[in-house]
């Protein structure tokens, strides 16, 4: 049990009695702020944005003349060779002169299982900007590319999003703030398949 000291008790020893308050001017102390943090505790980070000079620069230099791409090609029909038709009388010398004089048939575009689009030059060009510390800012999208000669007699829409052909293209690149615009060529190769083959010897016993 607790025992408390009675005032003649307090003046026996000359003690006073003494009223405790609580002490203003003792508080915790608030820790200093970092740098980089709000109030909120969030860290912000500053970004240096490059300007559309740079940018068009950067990607000039980063990015190679020729794209290449490689697609599994659409095995084309052969034509088969006329044969001659018993009887046939036998063509004059002018008439194979005139056959060739004829410049040859150009060869038909051949077409690709799938296709190549703006996304697959995006990124390509995003894996080739990673590389450089300044090109990992530069800001490319599908949008800011477009095929300038996938239209012709062989594409049925005519997309400037995409081609689905071997051959070579010419995209146009344009970067946000610069009137001029970039030009890459994007390659279409066929892809070539590897067939490995197991060798296993069976030996008699």
């Amino acid at each position: 049990m607790a025992e408390y000291m009675t005032r003649s008790q307090l003046k026996q020893l000359d003690l006073k009695v003494s009223t405790v308050e609580r002490d203003v001017t003792f508080m915790a102390l608030k820790p200093p702020s970092r740098p980089g943090k709000d109030d909120s505790g969030d860290i912000s980070v500053k970004l240096t944005l490059l300007t559309p000079q740079r940018a068009a620069q950067i990607l000039s230099n980063t990015v190679p003349p020729v794209l290449i791409f490689y697609r599994p090609p659409i095995a084309a029909a052969q034509p088969g060779k006329a044969l001659p038709r018993p009887g046939a009388a036998v063509s004059s010398a002018a008439a194979d002169l005139a056959a060739a004089s004829e410049p040859p048939s150009s060869l038909e575009p051949t077409g690709i299982y799938g296709s190549v689009s703006t996304a697959d030059v995006a990124t390509s060009i995003r894996a080739l900007l990673a590389t450089d510390e300044e090109g990992s800012r530069v800001v490319i999208s599908p949008e800011e590319i477009i095929f300038l000669n996938s239209i012709s007699e062989e594409d049925e829409l005519g997309d400037v999003d995409r081609v689905k052909r071997l051959g070579d293209f010419e995209v146009e690149i344009k970067v946000k703030g610069m009137k001029d615009s970039l030009k890459k060529t994007v390659r279409v190769l066929p892809e070539q398949k590897e067939v490995n083959f197991k060798l296993e010897d069976a030996r008699e016993k």
